[in-house]
């Protein structure tokens, strides 16, 4: 029987130097937003609330007016602002009495405030004159005292005159302004460029006035607007917007989830929240009805309904973006049953530029917890901590909790300092580096110790290995070119790619390297075309693998099914094999070069387009949990916890040195990743998997490739014995 470990003191530490998820923090970070107008004492409630989302949106009565209301607003959204104010002023001189004129007033009102946007603090600011402002107030003032003015236009004037007078410093008068807004509801007369900005004002306001339902779901509609408007901007989002959503949604998060462990009633958090359509919603609900029970005396049935309620709320909280909160409610089910639970830990970026990772990761170890595949079992708890934190630290803090295995890290440069506190703790590690795991230097490899650390992720070397077998042994290719970006990545594929060939008897006719920075490829096209090769290698990303071909094209260099031997078909053009590395499953290459391409063989560790039963079924989960398609991240790390759930439920392993007894065993694994054997220094010998580029897809091969670790080691040579392939060779 383990010690038992305090949860407040567990979630104290978990928490780290970053503070974790600690909600006075995030909220005193929260003070810059405009929100936090310096009147956050307690207001009477407001009535009752008005469905305004539910209305509809003001049309005009006559076509003329519309058609020119229309071409106002197109300027408008041109950042015409002088011309749209005329524009809409004209409407209402000429259609005074439609109803789209008094719409027309409004927005001739809010052009008077021309860009708004928020400050790299969170400070909503507009790029108006003051007189501007000025004149912007007293006509929004105008519209919510008018007596015959359309409620949807005075509702959304409110909206807009606190907005105006926040852009003027005056927060309090905004929140005044606000204070009896009737719900969480924008309705449509708000602009869609200002949906931010008003859903910060709305939620201030309700929380300011103990509206805390109302406060809650506004926040759950900004963080979601906020997300939406910087997945909209897509690669034209820059730093600035990106550092504001930072903010926004740490305020949205962290208020809004302290709101609902605080004020919400649980009987609410239970029946509405819990089972809202909202993510954010179902995260914050969770992550409230679990901080409440958190230090009560469970019985066996009560621990069942959190675990039940954490594993419905854990995968929303990291969809959300609240990798912190799910850090710390993971910590939490830890504790509860105390000697009962079983404990596997997971180390991640959940901070700096890989925190995007950290959240697929994260997705995929959650997914494998709650495993379709097996029974649920409640008892069985992922446990995160950040990887940016000590690694000592965090092998002592899983020491306490009876960790059985970590999983992690993903960043190369913290794997060693985990490698060595995982071997001192005596707890099985699985990493996720591309890096291979180094062999000890013994006469006998087979004679090594076993390790405490395990490599379960892509392989670059195995990628050049395996397509350099199906060139040379199954497509039967005997010139080959490479062509690859002057990179230490593009050089390291190549020279491994030319070394197999040549040790399999084959002939590299010639290798071309490129600057990956270069705009027209016309010169290496030529090239490559001059060799008159059977197969082309290019190890580089899909998108850049594009504009190759394209230019490639143009020299009657074109892409022919592996089944097809190059000259075998009566063409002008030249038929080639295109061999990619998995770099090259981008839609990009799909969209801009499938016809260039086809028959490419490419490396699949994963691939949505596989049709064998697991990984279908992985794949299906997913996008019914997470509603979106997973990745090799989200793949290796959903292997890594199915294949210790195997090791500790099924087997009934209990201690970490049987589990790492269990994952060294040397019978192959099955996974969505493929096959793997971890050999005793760590690294796995693997079975690779490829698909095809047919009719503009990526679609699964039959082929299989197995590569062997020790092929990597220094000096050692490719072993025949090792290179078998198996299946229906070439054919997709």
């Amino acid at each position: 029987m383990r010690e038992s470990v305090s949860v407040k003191s567990h979630v104290s530490t978990i928490s780290g130097r970053h503070g974790g998820f600690t909600f006075v923090r995030l909220c005193l970070c929260a003070l810059v937003l405009v929100v936090a107008f310096a009147a956050m004492g307690c207001k009477k409630p407001v009535l009752k609330k008005t469905p305004l989302g539910d209305q509809p949106q003001i049309t005009a009565s006559d076509a003329r007016a519309q058609e020119r209301f229309d071409a106002a607003l197109d300027l408008l959204e041109a950042r015409k602002w002088a011309e749209s104010r005329e524009a809409f002023r004209s409407v209402q001189a000429d259609f005074g009495d439609d109803p789209i004129a008094v719409l027309a007033e409004l927005y001739a009102a809010r052009t008077l405030l021309e860009e708004l946007g928020f400050s790299a603090q969170g400070k909503l600011v507009s790029n108006a004159s003051k007189p501007s402002l000025e004149q912007a107030t007293d006509a929004f003032e105008a519209l919510v005292r008018g007596r015959r003015v359309d409620e949807r236009v005075k509702h959304a004037a409110s909206i807009y005159l606190a907005i105006t007078w926040a852009a003027r410093s005056q927060s309090e008068r905004a929140l005044e302004q606000l204070e009896k807004y009737p719900g969480a509801s924008l309705g449509r007369a708000i602009l869609a460029e200002d949906r931010i900005p008003a859903w910060v004002m709305l939620s201030g306001a309700f929380d300011s006035a103990t509206r805390y339902e109302d406060a809650l779901e506004a926040m759950a509609a900004l963080h979601e607007e906020v997300l939406q408007d910087l997945d909209n901007k897509g690669e034209g989002a820059t730093e600035k917007d990106r550092q504001v959503a930072r903010l926004l949604t740490l305020y949205a998060r962290g208020r809004g989830f302290s709101i609902a462990a605080g004020a919400i009633d649980e009987q609410e958090l239970q029946m509405r929240y819990l089972v809202s359509e909202s993510l954010f919603l179902q995260a914050a609900a969770g992550w409230a009805l679990l901080q409440r029970r958190a230090d009560d005396e469970l019985d066996e049935s009560t621990r069942q309904a959190l675990a039940d309620i954490y594993q419905r709320s854990s995968t929303a909280m990291v969809s959300i973006g609240a990798l912190e909160a799910a850090a710390e409610m993971s910590a939490l089910m830890a504790t509860l049953g105390e000697e009962k639970r079983l404990v596997i830990g997971a180390v991640v970026p959940m901070s700096g530029k890989a925190r995007p990772i950290g959240q697929r990761i994260m997705r995929g170890m959650l997914l494998g917890q709650q495993a379709f595949d097996f029974p649920q079992d409640a008892r069985l708890t992922l446990v995160f901590r950040d990887s940016a934190e000590d690694p000592k630290e965090n092998m002592r803090i899983f020491g306490e909790l009876g960790t059985l295995a970590v999983v992690g890290p993903i960043q190369k440069e913290y794997v060693e300092g985990y490698a060595s506190a995982a071997s001192d703790a005596k707890i099985p590690l699985i990493t996720l580096t591309t890096d291979p795991r180094p062999a000890p230097k013994a006469a006998d490899l087979d004679s090594v110790p076993q390790s405490w650390v395990f490599r379960n992720f892509l392989h670059a070397e195995a990628e050049a290995v395996a397509l350099a077998r199906l060139s040379h042994d199954t497509y039967q290719d005997r010139r080959i070119v490479i062509a690859y970006p002057n990179i230490g990545y593009g050089k390291q594929m190549a020279a491994l790619f030319a070394r197999t060939i040549e040790q399999q008897g084959g002939e590299v006719a010639a290798q071309i390297s490129y600057d990956r920075s270069a705009t027209d490829y016309s010169k290496l096209a030529r090239s490559v075309a001059r060799e008159k090769p059977d197969a082309i290698f290019i190890p580089d990303a899909g998108g850049k693998v594009a504009e190759i071909v394209s230019y490639l094209a143009r020299e009657n260099v074109w892409g022919v099914s592996g089944t097809v031997r190059p000259g075998t078909v009566k063409t002008k053009r030249r038929l080639v094999h295109y061999l990619g590395t998995s770099l090259w499953q981008e839609p990009l290459l799909l969209e801009q070069a499938g016809d260039y391409v086809t028959g490419a063989t490419i490396p699949a560790w994963y691939s949505v387009a596989a049709t064998d039963d697991a990984s279908k079924a992985f794949t299906d989960r997913y996008r019914v949990v997470y509603g979106s398609e997973p990745s090799i991240y989200e793949a290796f790390a959903y292997d890594s916890v199915v294949w210790l759930r195997e090791s500790i439920l099924e087997t009934g392993m209990r201690h970490p040195e049987s589990v790492r007894d269990a994952l060294a065993a040397p019978t192959p694994r099955e996974g969505v990743t493929g096959s793997a054997r971890f050999v005793p220094w760590g690294e796995a010998d693997r079975e690779l998997r490829f698909v095809t580029v047919s009719s503009k897809r990526f679609s699964p091969m039959e082929v299989r490739v197995k590569v062997r670790a020790r092929e990597f080691l220094e000096g050692t040579k490719g072993a025949n014995d090792s290179s078998e392939t198996n299946g229906t060779q070439g054919k997709p």
